[in-house]
């Protein structure tokens, strides 16, 4: 009994480890490929990600503007957090106290929002698994490169031609 009272007590501080570890990978690791950082959506997993990423972008296209509630995307570069005049000279000037201070706004919000949407009984589970492993299931490799990619290559080669012929 003893020991499932830790247990118990253990498992807040190892939901934080993974919200943390998953924050981090999401918001900050910009160059990890597309899919990799949402593969634990199909899981059940509440994934963050940065709305600069195109993980987000692809999802959006999946889903519609409305995200499942496995995914948070934190607005890291956000202007309503007391910015100055939006201008080049300031948007350049900004230094990193400032950076920080939106920083630990966002992802206190993110905090909050991750929360909010833990499962709080077993048919909320089952709906962020279900939904999670919906989107999961259009988000192949073989997508990526039939929508994205190999367009992506084609437009490239047809100006790459243009220019040559003119």
């Amino acid at each position: 009994e003893d020991i499932e009272k830790r247990a118990q007590s253990l498992k807040p501080l190892l939901i934080c480890r993974i919200v943390a570890e998953r924050l981090m990978r999401a918001s900050h690791d910009c160059f990890k490929l597309l899919i990799a950082q949402l593969e634990p959506l199909g899981y059940g997993a509440i994934c963050v990600t940065s709305n600069v990423c195109g993980c987000c972008g692809f999802v959006e296209q999946l889903c519609g503007e409305e995200l499942p509630a496995n995914l948070i995307k934190a607005d890291y570069v956000r202007t309503d957090l007391n910015w100055p005049k939006l201008n080049i000279q300031n948007l350049l000037s900004i230094n990193q106290q400032y950076r920080d201070r939106i920083e630990m706004a966002v992802s206190a919000e993110v905090a909050r929002e991750i929360l909010q949407r833990l499962p709080k009984n077993d048919d909320q589970a089952e709906a962020l698994i279900r939904d999670g492993y919906e989107i999961a299931r259009q988000m192949t490799w073989e997508k990526v490169c039939k929508s994205y990619f190999l367009p992506a290559l084609d437009r490239a080669y047809r100006r790459f031609r243009t220019r040559q012929i003119a």
